[in-house]
């Protein structure tokens, strides 16, 4: 049975956030209230090999033939009522990154290019190549809030006269829980980082600190603040944000918290801009998407449905290619390509993953390393031996450990219904709510086309970035909660000083961690926090789900939270410039050349 576990404060004002709750089995659920929100802590991207505990080789399956070509993409038009375009680095750096900071602007002008469109290939050529990039000034913040933690990953031998930031030692009444602090070349992988995590935030007697198994989640909340707000590798976090939300999991309960560190640094960093067919299995195998969608309970004996059913309705086909009860022969191009999936595809799917699992042996309170160590783990004796079917294609009774699950994974892969809806989501995510299907349908035409490819992703978001759609689409969306803080904190060049402290007061409450986080507690009421979706389908994105009155509201009151704390003297955590980005974007300061100039940073992107 799972378990649950107690929060840390809500925040003073919640409000009710939008919901799009698809059509499935029951997920879990906690009777906790999420409050926090967070993302990684490899400062480094981890390279995209594979992860896997055991890794056996795929089965071979006939690929279906790729989808026909489409009309090149046309230019969408300025929507009616709405201003002309503002210059292309305002739309990159509105959509494709989270906006501008002081300086932004003027460096993507001076980018190689005699034309705006030249401009962004060459912005593009370094953001698609994030390890090119000297992003120091980000290492060194994250490096020095030295989150408990972290996976601390430094840059030496990556980037450009590359750096090294040691995390600052704790005051003499503080104490921090151990720090992995191990470059590349001291080894640091998937399984030592759930291995420390789980031993010492889950099983370790005597855990330090209250809420110890949320501080791994908490400190990838921070750490993703400081990135998406300080990164020079902008898109790569923009992306990052995108398949969080793509494999969104509730991440403050059970297996989660302690795991998430793993979940972000070598399931979504790792795979942000890889192949999705490896994507797909790295999440299959994460303790924290095993739990979540109770995998980990699935057996012959008792099979579970929910992570099959959101493989097909979320991950992979989307609901948009759903067949509902049909027999899987009357299905449309059966057997050799069926063009949709159905309930019992779902149901055999299930099958396929019975003893995929996780390492949770049980142990003794006064030896830690007698407990499992979190990672994944295959049970051949838990797993359904027999006769399956899947979209057309029979799987033999008696296979090699993993290979009914690989085959499935696979399956979804290859098939083009699966590209036309990750290519669809990407479109409207970059683009804006009303992509045309040309467009969507060249991006789709990419992604298949490539779909044995390392860098996958990185050749479909190219190609839509590249259309004409995006130069041409602008003020189609209302920037969400999470791109709203972010862009206001850029804008306003901010300094944060959000480093967690484990304070021993023995006459208050003993030993409980101080993170002096207002900023999480404002943010939150806005409705979307990070990693807190209850649900398995992630937070909606398109405009009609944040116009709301409540959400526009708090997002105000964010927004002036912001520029009054900021700019208070007292205030050690946050320090924002308001006059100063007004001052040298605005020559005479009438109250509308101050609004015009707030073009580059507007709510709409």
């Amino acid at each position: 049975m799972k378990g649950t576990h107690d929060l840390p404060k809500a925040p003073a004002a919640q409000t009710a956030s939008p919901t799009e709750t698809p059509t499935m089995t029951p997920t879990p659920t906690s009777t906790a209230t999420a409050t926090e929100t967070p993302t990684a802590t490899a400062t480094d991207i981890p390279a995209a090999t594979s992860t896997s505990t055991t890794a056996p080789p795929s089965p071979t399956i006939t690929n279906t033939p790729a989808p026909t070509a489409t009309l090149t993409p046309m230019p969408s038009p300025t929507p009616v009522g709405q201003p002309g375009l503002p210059p292309l680095e305002v739309i990159v750096y509105n959509r494709l990154a989270y906006g501008p900071r002081p300086g932004d602007l003027d460096a993507f002008r001076a980018l190689a290019g005699a034309a705006p469109a030249d401009k962004l290939n060459t912005w593009l050529d370094q953001q698609l190549n994030p390890r090119s990039i000297n992003d120091a000034d980000c290492t060194g913040r994250v490096g020095a809030h030295a989150l408990p933690t972290q996976a601390y990953i430094d840059n030496v031998g990556t980037l450009p006269g590359g750096t090294t930031v040691t995390p600052p030692p704790a005051g003499s009444n503080k104490r921090f829980l151990p720090v992995i602090n191990n470059g590349p070349a001291a080894g640091l992988t998937a399984d030592s980082m759930l291995a420390s995590h789980w031993i010492n935030y889950r099983r370790r007697p005597g855990r330090t600190g209250q809420y110890a198994e949320n501080r791994p989640v908490m400190d990838v909340r921070i750490s993703s603040l400081l990135r998406a707000v300080y990164s020079k590798r902008q898109l790569y976090e923009v992306l990052v944000e995108f398949w969080h939300n793509h494999f969104s999991i509730f991440a403050w309960e059970g297996y989660a918290p302690v795991t998430w560190q793993h979940f972000d640094t070598w399931v979504i960093r790792k795979n942000a801009l890889g192949n999705f067919r490896v994507f797909l299995e790295d999440v299959a195998k994460s303790p924290a998407m095993l739990y979540y969608l109770d995998n980990y309970l699935n057996t012959r004996s008792g099979p579970n449905e929910n992570w099959a059913r959101e493989l097909f309705e979320l991950h992979g086909f989307g609901a948009e290619n759903y067949g509902g009860v049909l027999p899987q022969d009357q299905v449309p191009g059966f057997p050799a390509a069926p063009t949709k999936y159905v309930d019992e595809d779902v149901y055999e799917s299930t099958r396929c993953f019975t003893g995929w699992s996780i390492n949770d042996v049980w142990g003794s309170d006064t030896n830690p390393n007698s407990w499992g160590n979190g990672t994944f783990r295959y049970f051949d004796a838990e797993h359904d031996r027999f006769q399956k079917r899947v979209l057309g294609r029979n799987i033999a009774p008696d296979g090699s450990p993993l290979v009914d699950g690989l085959t499935v994974l696979d399956i979804i892969a290859n098939h083009p219904g699966t590209a036309l809806y990750i290519a669809r989501r990407m479109c409207t995510r970059l683009i804006g709510d009303a992509v045309d299907e040309a467009t969507v349908q060249s991006a789709a035409d990419v992604f298949y086309a490539n779909r044995t490819a390392p860098d996958q992703i990185v050749k479909t978001v190219r190609a839509i970035i590249t259309s004409a759609a995006l130069q041409n689409t602008y003020a189609e969306k209302i920037k969400r909660p999470w791109e709203s803080l972010i862009g206001g904190l850029r804008a306003t060049n901010a300094q944060l000083n959000l480093k967690p402290v484990l304070v021993n007061n023995p006459n208050n409450g003993g030993v409980y961690w101080d993170d002096e986080q207002d900023i999480f507690y404002n943010y939150e009421a806005m409705g979307m926090p990070i990693f807190g979706r209850r649900s398995p389908d992630g937070w909606p994105d398109k405009r009609d789900n944040w116009n709301g009155t409540t959400s526009m509201l708090f997002r105000w009151k964010t927004m002036y939270w912001m520029v009054s704390t900021g700019t208070d003297s007292r205030r050690t955590d946050i320090k924002t410039d308001f006059v100063g980005p007004t001052n040298s974007g605005v020559g005479s300061k009438t109250a509308a050349n101050i609004v015009r100039s707030g073009t580059q940073v507007a709510s709409r992107g």
